[in-house]
């Protein structure tokens, strides 16, 4: 049962991707669909090892090139990153109950939630494809800098894209969504931070 709905999520997140007709409605947009879509999160976790390492190298080349000290060990830890990271994916869809009810889209909130776990999942393992080729040095760090640029490019348009697709919203209206969704990532990231180890 949840294989299946795992299957589904990301090839409708795939085909959403892709900008294929109708992608949206290869959501399941019912209860047992949208309470489903939240197991995107566990399974997210595995996938943060690579990321988690990719970013680990990346400012020791960093600092190595900038001539200072490198950190011994891993200043942050992997699971207190973890635990970031999933609070930051956590955070939009809270806010977004307070924004469809502005919009009066309650209605398609369900939808929007479902999508925006299932789109994140899929990034979240693009994103860790390319941290781990990063990490094993099969990409070297310049071709590194402009594939993640792309990536996280990519997923701004993603999130405008989920918006415009799953709430219907004007092209603005989808505009001024993907900007908070970018706000609250920044803004909660770097409260977290204050409280990890090592701050």
């Amino acid at each position: 049962m949840i294989v299946t709905q795992v299957m589904r999520g990301l090839g409708a997140a795939l085909a959403l991707l892709r900008r294929e007709p109708e992608a949206i409605k290869r959501f399941d947009n019912s209860v047992g669909g949208f309470w489903s879509s939240f197991w995107a999160l566990p399974i997210a976790i595995p996938f943060f090892a690579p990321i988690h390492s990719g970013q680990l190298r990346l400012a020791e080349e960093i600092l190595r090139e900038a001539g200072e000290a490198l950190p011994t060990g891993d200043p942050l830890g992997f699971w207190p990153a973890v635990v970031m990271a999933l609070i930051q994916w956590t955070t939009m869809p809270i806010v977004m109950i307070l924004v469809v009810r502005m919009l009066r889209l309650t209605r398609r909130y369900a939808l929007y939630v479902i999508a925006y776990n299932w789109g994140s999942l899929l990034w979240t393992i693009l994103v860790s494809g390319v941290m781990a080729l990063y990490t094993l040095g099969i990409v070297p760090l310049g071709y590194f800098q402009i594939v993640f640029l792309m990536l996280g490019l990519g997923q701004v348009y993603y999130q405008w894209y989920i918006a415009r697709q799953a709430l219907g919203v004007s092209i603005f209206n989808a505009i001024a969504i993907t900007v908070l969704y970018g706000s609250l990532s920044i803004i909660v990231g770097l409260t977290l931070a204050q409280f990890m180890p090592g701050a």
